[in-house]
């Protein structure tokens, strides 16, 4: 600016002082007509509707702010789904699971497969006991085998036998002469026992208790 006087001082031939000093008094006129138009009573004043709508916006930002961040969290702590993880373990497990069971049947089978040959070409009888025909050939062995022995109570009434009542509450018959046991009158014997009423046990069968007294062998039937 001082420069730019100057020059205009060297044009019209005057001091640059003066020019100086009569810019600055035009600067200083024109301030105090401006602060004479504008005095303090008609300052203007921020409107409070601009200061509420102000505050609008920012809780309006502030919300969405808080809406983003909630759902950016529940995107980030959501936890992975397992479902595929899970369904792909059971089959896993299920296939080897199923090919064990028929690795296991199978043998079994070939097992009974290669019983059941050589058992084709054998008699009948060399397959399998059979239970009744163990039975008899247990019965054949018996020494009371096809015998008809008469009965406890006919001896009695005939008068042959002189005996106390007697009557057998339990009767057990095995294939093994040890296994047999018979409760007469309450008492447990075995083949060979003698009882408390005099008779000798002399074989368990299956109809009954073969019991010898006095050279006399009998039979107390089950009931």
């Amino acid at each position: 600016l001082r420069r730019f006087v100057e020059h205009v001082a060297a044009i019209n031939r005057r001091p640059a002082d003066k020019i100086m000093s009569f810019i600055l008094d035009a600067l200083r006129k024109s301030e105090a007509e401006r602060q004479k138009q504008h005095s303090p009573g008609f300052v203007s004043v921020p409107d409070g509707s601009q200061k509420k709508s102000g505050k609008k916006w920012l809780l309006l930002v502030a919300g969405l702010l808080a809406v983003n961040l909630v759902i950016l969290a529940a995107v980030l702590l959501r936890p992975e789904p397992a479902v595929d993880t899970s369904d792909t373990g059971v089959v896993v497990d299920i296939k080897p699971a199923a090919a064990t069971v028929n690795e296991s049947s199978a043998v079994p089978m070939r097992r009974q497969s290669n019983e059941i040959e050589p058992a084709a070409g054998t008699a009948p009888q060399q397959v399998a006991a059979d239970p009744i025909a163990s039975l008899d050939a247990d019965q054949s062995l018996s020494p009371s085998a096809g015998k008809a022995f008469a009965t406890f109570n006919n001896l009695r009434a005939q008068g042959v036998l002189n005996l106390p009542d007697m009557h057998l509450d339990i009767h057990v018959y095995a294939g093994q002469p040890a296994d047999r046991f018979v409760f007469i009158n309450m008492s447990k014997y075995k083949e060979r026992a003698t009882l408390t009423e005099g008779p000798t046990v002399k074989e368990i069968t299956p109809e009954g208790v073969i019991l010898e007294y006095g050279g006399t062998d009998f039979l107390l039937p089950r009931e």
